[in-house]
C-alpha cells in the first residue's frame, strides 16, 4: 500500500504541477494580450498626437497669416482715413474760397439723384438682388429751364 499510496502522491503531485504551469501559461497569455492592446492604444495614441501637433502647426501658420492680412488692412485704413481727411480739408478749402462752388454745394439735389439716394433696409444678398432687378426704373427728366 505504501507503494501504491506513493504512486498516488506522484501523480496528484504531478496533476498539480501539471495545473500550476497550466494557470501560469493563461495568465502569461492575458499578460502579453493586455501589453499588446497596451503598445496598440499607445501606438494609437502617438499617432493621434503627431496629428494634432501638425494641425496645430497649421493653425498658427493659419494665424500668422491672418494677422498679417489683418496689420496690411490697418495700414490700408489709416493710409485712407488720411486720404479721406486731405480731401475733405481740399473741399472745404475751395468751398471756402470759391463762392461759385460755396452756392452750387448749398443747392438741394435734384429729384432724380434724390431717387437714386432711396432704398429701403435690406437684409441679405438676396434682398439685395430682388431689389436691384425689380427696382423702379428711373424716369426720363423733362429738360427744361424751369428744371
Amino acid at each position: 500500500m505504501n507503494l501504491l499510496r506513493q504512486a498516488l502522491l506522484g501523480v496528484a503531485l504531478l496533476a498539480a504541477l501539471g495545473l500550476f504551469f497550466w494557470v501560469q501559461q493563461q495568465r502569461l497569455e492575458a499578460e502579453q494580450g493586455a501589453a499588446a492592446l497596451a503598445r496598440e492604444q499607445a501606438s494609437t495614441a502617438n499617432a493621434d498626437r503627431q496629428r494634432q501637433v501638425a494641425q496645430v502647426a497649421t493653425l498658427d501658420a493659419e494665424l500668422k497669416r491672418q494677422r498679417a492680412a489683418q496689420q496690411t488692412l490697418g495700414e490700408q485704413l489709416t493710409t485712407t482715413r488720411t486720404l479721406l481727411a486731405q480731401r475733405q480739408r481740399t473741399v472745404e478749402n475751395l468751398t471756402r474760397e470759391n463762392a461759385a462752388l460755396r452756392a452750387w454745394a448749398a443747392q438741394p439735389l435734384p429729384a432724380a439723384a434724390r431717387q437714386l439716394r432711396r432704398r429701403p433696409a435690406l437684409v441679405g444678398a438676396d434682398a439685395y438682388r430682388q431689389w436691384l432687378s425689380g427696382g423702379d426704373p428711373l424716369q426720363p427728366q423733362p429738360d427744361g429751364p424751369g428744371h
